[in-house]
């Protein structure tokens, strides 16, 4: 269970993680030695690397940070993020009316 706070994360970049007592969802400050870097730790696909960890920026962007530059972590708060991917895009359906005429068509939800 406790691996679950690290969502996708592993090898180094787990144990950096551990390191500096900070979590997925932990929002943060990372000193580089490129800099700082203020955001939210994403969670990581299972399937990729150990040398990164991802931070949603203020700014709305997101950015891999090479561990081997990270020189400290410091966690200012925590807040997760609850969220469900569809399973079933066909169930996501609605009808909406064609702009250009009296027909109506399915489409997907935003």
């Amino acid at each position: 269970m406790a691996d679950n706070i690290y969502k996708g994360y592993k090898g180094r970049a787990k144990a950096k993680l551990i390191e500096f007592n900070v979590k997925v969802w932990s929002d943060v400050v990372v000193n580089t030695n490129k800099g700082e870097f203020i955001g939210i730790i994403l969670p990581r696909s299972e399937t990729a690397d150990d040398e990164h960890i991802v931070l949603k920026l203020r700014s709305g962007y997101n950015t891999g940070l090479n561990i081997a530059n990270i020189t400290s972590i410091e966690e200012k708060g925590f807040k997760e993020a609850i969220y469900k991917i569809p399973e079933n895009f066909k169930s996501d359906r609605y009808r909406l009316r064609n702009p250009f005429g009296n027909r109506w068509n399915d489409c997907f939800a935003p």
